[in-house]
């Protein structure tokens, strides 16, 4: 089985409307202030995305949200669809990334929360479009964004020969991991066209934090459970400052779909 980590570049394009506007989430839950990165207007409709996870959107992981306004009046039930669509110049179709199959509106936050994964960055040859759709009522489409690098977002992808699906596991946390047990949390997606990811939950995880440089891993750590919406969470134990990497073996249906060795992440434990 042949997997890819996605490696991260830099690039020369930049687009986009960005703002110094936060909102502080209301529950506590640690996230941080969401930023409003970019406006969208069409016509007496106007959708702004917010995000979690930054001030741009990044390669890999992004928590983001969304607010609605319609003839100025901003809507606080129902739902967003957005669709991200990365086009090549002078190639073939369009492919997308892992999204949320529905941005529902959180009354804690006042905002459609979800999140997306990036899977490459835009670049002189490479554009995201996004569709934009509240409540199948008002939509905008094909709005040119970009996606930015950033060294500490980490994902892999690989193709299970056995069942023919292509997987993604998206790393959540650590962002940057420091001596001791670190939360680890991440995403598992499958897709067999690159434009359209399921969520898989029911998967087995076993992570293995091992030390190349040293020759030793690490006791103590809690494979990550199944969440549910795709995420799984454990803890990940990195004993001492240095390079790290945390294998994740996966089995899914009964079937490993992870080789040996299988996908990882890597640390630069400081």
């Amino acid at each position: 089985m042949k997997y890819i980590i996605i490696a991260i570049a830099a690039f020369v394009l930049l687009n986009g409307c960005n703002s110094g506007d936060t909102v502080a989430p209301q529950n506590g839950n640690g996230t941080g202030s969401y930023n409003k990165i970019s406006t969208i207007e069409n016509g007496n409709v106007k959708f702004e995305v917010w995000s979690a996870t930054g001030t741009s959107l990044f390669i890999g992981y992004n928590e983001i949200a969304f607010k609605v306004f319609i003839g100025g009046t901003e809507k606080n039930t129902g739902y967003v669809k957005y669709m991200p669509k990365m086009y090549h110049t002078g190639t073939g179709p369009w492919h997308s990334s892992p999204v949320s199959s529905s941005f529902n509106y959180n009354t804690e936050k006042s905002l459609f929360t979800g999140y997306v994964c990036f899977t490459m960055i835009s670049d002189l040859d490479s554009y995201w479009f996004g569709n934009y759709d509240y409540n199948g009522e008002v939509s905008a489409d094909s709005v040119l964004f970009n996606v930015i690098p950033l060294s500490t977002n980490q994902m892999t992808i690989w193709d299970d020969i056995n069942s023919g699906h292509t997987y993604m596991l998206t790393l959540i946390e650590p962002k940057t991991a420091t001596v001791g047990l670190n939360n680890f949390s991440c995403l598992l997606h499958q897709t067999d066209d690159d434009k359209y990811y399921t969520e898989v939950n029911g998967a087995e995880m076993y992570i293995r934090p091992w030390m190349e440089s040293h020759g030793h891993g690490s006791s103590n750590n809690i494979n990550p459970a199944g969440l549910g919406g795709g995420k799984y969470s454990g803890k990940a134990n990195m004993t001492m400052v240095g390079g790290w990497d945390v294998y994740d073996s996966i089995r899914y249906n009964g079937n490993a779909i992870t080789e040996s060795p299988p996908v990882k992440f890597h640390f630069s434990v400081q």
